[in-house]
């Protein structure tokens, strides 16, 4: 039998590169005997949250859920029936900054009540924190978005438990995807992920079912913008998406802190065409001693359009999150900065390459919660992961490669509108070219057209 799922950035340095390398090998170039697996596909906003509930309420003996952010009261209501009937509940969230805040401590203490009162073995709540900022933990964040249902069914997501990641159907939300998936090895991977994240032995997780809350900071937060409570009660005018449904042939786990070989494995294997739909994707990074390098992944994506693959890359507004409106002469965000770099050299390099800016008035949503790919009509990358240094190389993340062009044609429908609804970034200054520039670089991003004065004093954004 054919091991037909494998789990990428799960192991030690020494041995990660070829654990990659065989892994990807059997994605990207399976046998013909691996056989296919049943999966559901859904989006946010269009079906979310109904989703969501039919993984919950699939349940009949255990739910395992890793999440980073958790302030949906339908959600915790879901997880509390089930409580109540008898399954077991084992739940890991970030600490910092969501359960700290009013509106996630209330949530958590509700959950914490109602495990102290049904008592049942095995039964926890963890939170990943530390006592004091001077105790190291071994990831910047838990920023992953799973569930295990009874060890036979996982959800992976780029969305956070909120009502505007999983809005109410009909209304405005987040873009997002998810997947539902019954593969045994991606499950038995999840869960052995999520039993050494909860390890009690490393000091950066308490368990909240045998030790009081912490105290609730006094201002509220939230991730998504300053009226994204008033965006999720707003009803869309275009007819929600239904939950979808599909084989999938092969899949493979992508797991930061060592996400980076996965992402630029299937960005690199793309070969007639690639799609990315990211929250965040500056061109550069910054090393640990605060030196700029570029992103790699941003450097991939150029690679492949130079070797003649139709490239397109549709990012979030970052304005979406600033309380006031952009002036005119503000300076480019680092989305825009990526943008207004793949557009100069898609035209001075003569590329199949497009990137835009979500326009996310005409798309009706939030904004743009995603970090998806889409490559070559039959594969689809469905994660929380994104295209940061601290999400690709210091977060916990989940993300996963699926081969499936049930998956593709699914996500690729939500990304055509979404690129459909979102007008062409509109440069700055001027453009000059630099023709004695040509060829592979090993910084694809450096050194391909002069920059004017205009655009330079941007700065590059992280």
């Amino acid at each position: 039998m054919s091991n037909h799922s494998k789990v990428i950035g799960t192991v030690g340095t020494a041995t990660i590169k070829s654990t990659i390398i065989s892994a990807l090998f059997i994605l990207f170039y399976p046998y013909s005997w691996v056989y296919a697996f049943p999966a559901s596909f859904g989006l946010s906003p269009d079906n979310s949250l109904e989703l969501l509930e039919s993984v919950l309420n699939s349940a009949q003996k255990s739910l395992t859920i890793n999440i980073y952010q958790f302030e949906h009261p339908q959600i915790l209501k879901t997880i509390v029936k089930k409580m109540n009937e008898g399954v077991k509940i084992e739940l890991l969230v970030e600490g910092d900054p969501w359960a700290l805040k009013p509106d996630g401590q209330k949530i958590l203490k509700q959950v914490q009540t109602a495990m102290l009162k049904k008592k049942r073995a095995g039964q926890h709540l963890y939170l990943m924190s530390v006592p004091s900022k001077d105790k190291p933990r071994r990831f910047k964040l838990d920023h992953a978005k799973y569930i295990i249902a009874d060890k036979k069914k996982a959800w992976i997501s780029s969305e956070n438990f909120s009502t505007h990641a999983l809005p109410d159907a009909g209304k405005i939300g987040n873009r997002g995807w998810q997947v539902v998936l019954e593969d045994p090895k991606v499950i038995q991977e999840l869960q052995k992920t999520f039993d050494s994240d909860t390890s009690l032995s490393f000091g950066d997780i308490q368990d909240l079912t045998s030790s009081p809350l912490l105290e609730a900071e006094a201002e509220t937060y939230s991730e998504g913008p300053s009226n994204s409570s008033e965006h999720s009660s707003k009803s869309r005018n275009v007819p929600s998406v239904p939950i979808g449904s599909g084989d999938v042939q092969s899949a493979a786990l992508v797991m930061s802190p060592h996400s980076e070989a996965g992402i630029e494995h299937m960005i690199q294997s793309a070969r007639s065409n690639l799609e990315l739909e990211f929250m965040s994707l500056p061109n550069r990074w910054k090393d640990e001693q605060g030196n700029e390098v570029y992103s790699p992944i941003v450097n991939q994506i150029i690679a492949s359009a130079r070797k003649g693959v139709e490239v397109r890359v549709l990012l979030n507004d970052e304005s979406v999150f600033r309380k006031e409106p952009p002036k005119k002469d503000a300076p480019m965000s680092q989305n825009e900065f990526t943008v207004a770099l793949l557009q100069r050299l898609s035209i001075c390099e003569n590329l199949k390459m497009a990137a835009k800016i979500v326009n996310v008035k005409d798309a009706e949503i939030t904004y743009i919660h995603n970090k998806g790919i889409l490559a070559d009509h039959g594969y689809a990358f469905v994660s929380s992961i994104n295209g940061t240094r601290q999400s690709v190389t210091q977060n916990r993340e989940v993300g996963i490669i699926l081969q499936s062009k049930a998956a593709n044609d699914y996500f690729s429908q939500a990304f055509d509108f979404d690129w459909e609804n979102s007008e062409n970034y509109k440069l700055k200054g001027s453009l000059k070219c630099n023709e004695k520039n040509s060829g592979p670089k090993q910084n694809p991003s450096e050194e391909v057209f002069f920059l004017d004065e205009a655009f330079q004093e941007q700065g590059l954004g992280f």
